[in-house]
């Protein structure tokens, strides 16, 4: 199971050296359930460890690591995109777990600075109610129709890894043009959460969100909510965890 091998690595992680102090400070942009569900798979094996976590968006913790570099309060970070990680690198301390070896190559950094942990698949979230008569998009590109404009959110990309990673994979693939018109549609939220949320509600009719997200609320019975693929292909945004370097600076 996906929260077995990552509470495999956050064991490993412990004994690279945070086994003795009995408390683990964890930075986390998680949900709270994948949280609780990694932590109780944990302490069935490490009972006298406490694990602490203190919950933000990627970009907010990020931020709080750097700011933070004199003094470090977390013990480890889980999870943010690679390409977050990369522009962070220097917080964080190598470490090779035993559970490496079990990772796809496209999952592990280089320079052991973190392991990939979970992937995100990025569809677009509609809420029929919300369209008003209008076609569902069917293509990334869909959503740069001008009739999409304050009616598209998407997360900040300097904050959100799986946002960013979108928005760079849909320029990379379509181009410039797409991309232009689609910032000029967004509303750009600060955190993840308030996209799906306010498609959810019906405030917006179409969010750039991630699938996991998407599906709860399809599988949770909203019949107003589908999800869409779009038929250009989409885009997985792989995180990871890392070691907090002891002090920066």
């Amino acid at each position: 199971m996906v929260r077995t091998r990552i509470a495999a690595l956050i064991a490993a992680t412990l004994a690279a050296g945070f086994a003795q102090a009995g408390e683990v400070v964890l930075y986390s942009s998680n949900t709270v359930e994948a949280i609780n569900a990694v932590v109780d798979e944990f302490n069935k094996k490490n009972p006298d460890i406490k694990i602490s976590p203190v919950r933000g968006s990627t970009g907010a913790m990020m931020q709080r690591i750097k700011a933070e570099a004199g003094a470090p309060k977390a013990d480890i970070f889980w999870s943010g995109g690679f390409s977050l990680l990369r522009l962070y690198k220097e917080y964080f301390e190598a470490y090779q777990s035993p559970e490496y070896a079990a990772l796809p190559a496209g999952y592990k950094d280089a320079a052991n600075l973190w392991a990939g942990t979970n992937a995100h698949v990025m569809v677009i979230m509609v809420n029929k109610r919300a369209l008003k008569g209008d076609p569902m998009p069917k293509t990334w590109s869909d959503l740069a129709n001008p009739r999409w404009k304050d009616r598209l959110v998407v997360s900040d990309p300097e904050k959100t890894s799986s946002s960013l990673a979108t928005l760079w994979g849909i320029e990379q693939a379509l181009g410039k043009e797409p991309l232009k018109g689609i910032a000029r549609n967004a509303t750009v939220t600060s955190t993840a959460s308030q996209v799906f949320d306010g498609v959810a509600k019906g405030e917006f009719a179409v969010g750039m969100t991630m699938e996991y997200a998407a599906q709860e609320y399809v599988m949770g019975g909203n019949k107003d909510i589908e999800v869409v693929y779009p038929t250009e292909g989409t885009y997985i945004a792989p995180e990871g965890m890392a070691l907090e370097v002891p002090s920066v600076g």
